[in-house]
């Protein structure tokens, strides 16, 4: 597979999008399936490109690679949902996401050409690190979320810290590797990613270094927020940064932080 560029990725990523605007999907669903589409696209090329190093952040349990999918024929949706549960099994930080994403249920709610599209999307891009190190991907991500129009409705603003304040926290912060991190309002984790990115430009990110105590933080990390599909998404969107991959993310509450 060919290498994948920033432009090209964000190129189809918005082709994905525009799959689905046809269909009687509210645009918050949409949003969910592409990016749970595009974490375990990065999960299994990870992995496959680790095989020889053994040194994934993200473990694919046999039979749950993302070419697994494509011989699923008329069930990719649901063969999706069995692989993801299997997956978040053996990653504590994934705990439970499969649960809440259920997307099992748009098996039958989005038309199998549509289906069959989208997986030839995520079929032609290469996310391994060969293409995007950790730390440009966490640039996309923010990129997904903070540009995209889809943060504009259905209420989802209430739930992105401006970049700017985060930014702002974490340099009066100025968090350093032993510390233990707080997040009494997780939203969509924006501040925490910052955070952590904010430690990794000072001691080097996964992909730089050999210091395993990077990859291997294994405090669990408490979060507070009510909403499930809101703390899911959060979850993902640090496991496909490769922040604290070996942690468990848990719901916290507000008397605990």
């Amino acid at each position: 597979m060919e290498h994948t560029s920033k432009q090209i990725l964000l190129n189809k990523i918005s082709k994905a999008f525009d799959l689905l605007r046809g269909s009687l999907l509210d645009t918050f669903d949409s949003f969910k399936i592409i990016y749970v589409l595009l974490a375990y696209k990065r999960f299994n090329d990870l992995f496959e490109e680790s095989k020889v190093s053994k040194n994934s952040l993200i473990k694919i349990p046999e039979g749950c690679s993302w070419s697994q999918i494509e011989t699923s024929s008329k069930q990719i949706f649901k063969q999706i949902d069995i692989n993801l549960k299997k997956i978040s099994s053996v990653n504590n930080c994934l705990e439970g996401i499969a649960e809440v994403f259920d997307i099992d249920k748009y098996q039958s709610k989005i038309p199998l050409p549509i289906q069959e599209e989208l997986l030839n999307v995520f079929n032609s891009i290469d996310l391994s690190l060969n293409s995007f190190s950790f730390k440009e991907f966490v640039e996309i991500d923010s990129t997904l979320f903070h540009q995209q129009s889809i943060l504009g409705r259905r209420g989802m603003n209430e739930y992105v810290t401006p970049i700017s304040l985060s930014k702002l926290m974490v340099k009066l912060l100025d968090p350093q590797i032993t510390d233990k991190i707080y997040d009494p309002f997780a939203g969509l984790g924006d501040t925490l990613i910052t955070a952590v990115t904010h430690i990794y430009e000072n001691y080097g990110w996964p992909n730089e270094v050999e210091q395993q105590h990077l990859l291997n933080l294994n405090n669990n990390v408490d979060l507070y927020e009510e909403n499930n599909e809101i703390l899911a998404l959060a979850k993902l969107r640090l496991a496909i940064a490769g922040i604290l991959s070996t942690s468990t993310i848990k719901r916290g509450s507000l008397s605990e932080l």
